[in-house]
């Protein structure tokens, strides 16, 4: 008997002394690796959140019990086949990266219907379509007569006709339509048996009359502008000179600035370059001027001797000049991004990355990084990425999904390109457009809006589900994240 329990005694001891290390090791991140190789190694993880929820998710052969947003801890540092499945939804695959005491995150994985949500929002059909970013506002042209126009709320889902039948301006002829982001006014060139008018109306008012601002301008403008931030202030540009005019009364201040060839305007000031390349920051009456770039050598070789530089400034300091050859500068180094060909950009102010289009590809600039004191002794400024390089006639791109995933018209396709990998980004077609129209994609809604391809009538198509977002960021822990890498030039 006693022989016995020494049995059992030494038999639970030799298991706590090997049991209880390995414990301790699992509780730090080690398995034990099988195989030929059995050694102890550091395991790491992968985090996967989708939308919708609830997602069923497999590891290679295996299926994972619990459901998105998930965890999956203690794997063996390697690659890994991912597979997300839910019902209606198309399949997601990707092979996942897995580095010993990292994560792998993926938390802004979107799973498209199998079948794309639309809505028919007119009856009648429509020549061309323009959004105003910012509002909830589409302008809809169904003729050339200024009687043809009318706006459509999608916040209130209202269709509003902008000129009465029995409007004096109904029969006009529009020649040009100026719209501003995050502005309700619109300016409306427009031409009459008595002469050519420019006028003003108020999406938000469509009932009130326009306001005719023809003994307004000094000159023909070449350029309008707008800032959201002072909302009675219209600037036309012309002859180099920049006029203010004060749409409450009426008032007009010409040459306010002079010797320009570009403008932007931020938070009340003004930002300009002159003839000579200097670059200049005002207030709204053109006053308090500061230079924000007094060299004239570095002036000359970035802006050149000629050409107009359209200028956004944002929040956190970073400024863009794209000119008219679609060359892209920024204040940032190495000042010159891109040296000709962008149609357009679209800058995510949360992450500090910079959207950009040319006629066949699609890049984001990180302006994220920032210059560390004591760091390498040439900076390499921000990385310009190309992610897509097969486009055909890249027109409009957006943001969505926090900037996991890139929605762009490529002539008269809408094409989704998910960014959200370690992989190369994944492209889908998501719908046909009437041609040479523009679409428009809020992210306030998760909808693209756009004139359907065979009818020409207004339809909106649901991208991003935003009912069944579940804001579950990844968790803090001790791993580093796995970054994920793209293709690049």
């Amino acid at each position: 008997m006693i022989l016995f329990r020494k049995i059992v005694f030494y038999i639970f001891l030799l298991l706590y002394l090997v049991t209880c290390p390995l414990l301790l090791l699992y509780a730090f991140g080690f398995i034990v690796k099988p195989g030929s190789e059995y050694r102890l190694i550091k395991t790491g993880l992968i985090y996967l959140s989708t939308v919708p929820a609830g997602a069923q998710v497999h590891l290679g052969p295996s299926r994972f019990t619990q459901k998105t947003p998930v965890m999956i801890r203690d794997l063996i540092p390697g690659n890994y086949s991912v597979r997300v499945d839910l019902p209606g939804h198309l399949p997601w695959i990707q092979t996942v990266p897995v580095a010993a005491e990292k994560a792998s995150v993926l938390d802004y994985v979107l799973l498209l219907p199998s079948k794309w949500k639309r809505e028919l929002l007119t009856r009648d059909s429509y020549a061309g379509l323009r959004a105003i970013p910012g509002t909830e506002m589409i302008l809809l042209q169904r003729t050339d007569k200024l009687g043809g126009l009318v706006v459509y709320d999608f916040g209130e889902d209202k269709l509003k006709r902008l000129f009465a039948r029995d409007s004096e301006y109904a029969a006009a002829d529009l020649q040009r339509a100026y719209t501003f982001p995050e502005g309700n006014i619109v300016i409306l060139q427009v031409q009459m048996p008595a002469g050519p008018r420019t006028l003003a109306i108020d999406l938000g008012k469509p009932d009130k009359a326009p306001k005719d601002l023809t003994l307004f301008f000094n000159a023909a403008p070449e350029k309008l502008a707008w800032d959201s931030s002072a909302r009675n202030y219209l600037y036309n540009y012309h002859d180099s000179v920049l006029d203010r005019i004060n749409l409450d009364d009426g008032e007009v201040k010409p040459g306010i600035l002079k010797n320009l060839r570009g403008m932007g305007f931020s938070d009340d000031s003004i930002y300009a370059v002159r003839n000579d390349g200097l670059v200049i920051r005002t207030d709204e009456n053109g006053k308090d001027l500061k230079f924000l770039l007094d060299d004239p050598v570095l002036a000359q070789s970035l802006f050149g001797d000629a050409g107009f530089f359209d200028i956004e400034a944002y929040h956190d300091q970073t400024v863009l000049f794209r000119g008219e050859k679609g060359e892209l500068l920024s204040n940032r180094l190495p000042y010159r991004q891109v040296p000709g060909g962008v149609a357009g950009f679209e800058y995510d102010k949360k992450r500090k990355r910079l959207l950009v289009w040319q006629k066949n590809k699609i890049g984001i600039l990180d302006f994220s990084r920032e210059r560390v004191a004591g760091g390498e002794m040439f900076e390499k400024g921000p990385r310009l990425t190309w992610i897509f390089k097969d486009g055909d006639n890249i027109a409009q791109a957006f943001w969505v999904y926090e900037g996991s995933h890139v929605l762009f018209r490529d002539g008269s396709q809408v094409r989704l390109l998910d960014t959200e990998t370690y992989e190369t980004p994944v492209v889908h077609t998501v719908t046909g457009v009437k041609d040479k129209t523009d679409v428009y994609y809020s992210e306030d809604s998760g909808s693209l809006y756009y004139l359907d391809k065979d009818s020409a009538q207004l339809v909106s198509l649901e991208i991003f589900p935003k009912k069944a977002v579940i804001n579950l960021p990844f968790p803090e822990r001790r791993e580093e994240v796995v970054l994920k890498e793209k293709n690049s030039e």
